[in-house]
């Protein structure tokens, strides 16, 4: 989910907002971005920024027309900010769970162009197109972010930057769990968790492609048919169609090894298998 940014002017609100994030938050969101859309800070060396003064819930969120725009140190860039990632990280920073020193711009995950770079840096230069990964009190909620060169990833010029940034923290965690977590090999089996989420669909099409043959569970049969598109070999449907919400009798995760195994042995025993989703 992210909020996209375009050049000294906010352009659009929040893109589908997640169904698990309550309400109010939803709301507020909207009411902040919808707010300070169109809007652009008066002085150069000014900006607008979504930023916490105060730990607490997402009323704490409040909107700095005037943020000022840090100097740089000899290893940052200065990133416009076209795309800033919006993870349940930020909401542990503004509740306090992760603590951050007052005030700070909230967001860890960011895209956009470098605008200026230190004196040191010379793997970056201005124009590039960078996505990246912030800590500290100066987050990616705002137009601009200065940020450590070590902490830029380039953008190959057939991606497209918000597919890139709304990318950025998934396919990172997937490449560790695929490469140094445990090293995939050909023909290795794997099963794969919430399958048809943001991280399971990546971690499905890397697993493919190192080899391995998937074995995805899902809550639900249209959660089903999305890790079949991504590649999955065979799914594990884990309730019922009663509701994915709804606790049922024929949950089937008390019985899930004997599933997977029985899977596993059907094919490597090269008995036909009609079903690719086992309920």
């Amino acid at each position: 989910m992210m909020i996209s940014f375009s050049g000294r002017q906010i352009l659009s609100a929040l893109i589908h907002l997640p169904r698990r994030l309550p309400q109010s938050q939803q709301l507020h969101f909207r009411n902040q971005i919808s707010a300070c859309r169109c809007l652009s800070s008066s002085s150069e060396q000014s900006m607008l920024a979504i930023q916490v003064d105060e730990i607490g819930d997402e009323n704490k969120l409040t909107m700095n027309k005037h943020a000022a725009i840090p100097s740089l140190t000899s290893t940052q860039c200065l990133i416009e900010n076209h795309y800033a990632g919006l993870n349940f990280h930020d909401t542990y920073t503004r509740s306090g769970l992760y603590s951050l020193p007052l005030p700070f711009i909230v967001g860890c995950e960011g895209g956009g162009i470098v605008r200026e770079v230190g004196s040191d840096v010379t793997e970056v230069k201005p124009g590039d197109r960078v996505v990246y990964l912030q800590e500290g009190p100066q987050g990616s909620y705002a137009e601009y972010t200065n940020v450590e060169f070590t902490r830029l990833m380039p953008v190959p010029d057939d991606v497209e930057l918000d597919v890139a940034t709304a990318a950025a923290v998934q396919a990172l965690t997937v490449h560790y769990l695929v490469n140094d977590s445990y090293n995939i090999q050909e023909n290795d089996w794997c099963v794969i968790h919430a399958a048809a989420g943001g991280t399971g669909q990546i971690l499905v099409q890397m697993a493919k492609s190192k080899g391995a043959r998937v074995i995805g569970t899902c809550s639900t049969e249209h959660k089903a048919e999305i890790a079949k598109t991504k590649g999955c070999d065979f799914v594990i449907v884990t309730k019922s169609d009663k509701g994915e919400d709804e606790s049922t009798e024929d949950d089937v995760w008390p019985n899930l090894a004997g599933i997977v195994k029985g899977i596993i042995l059907r094919t490597m025993t090269n008995r036909y298998y009609h079903q690719t989703t086992v309920q």
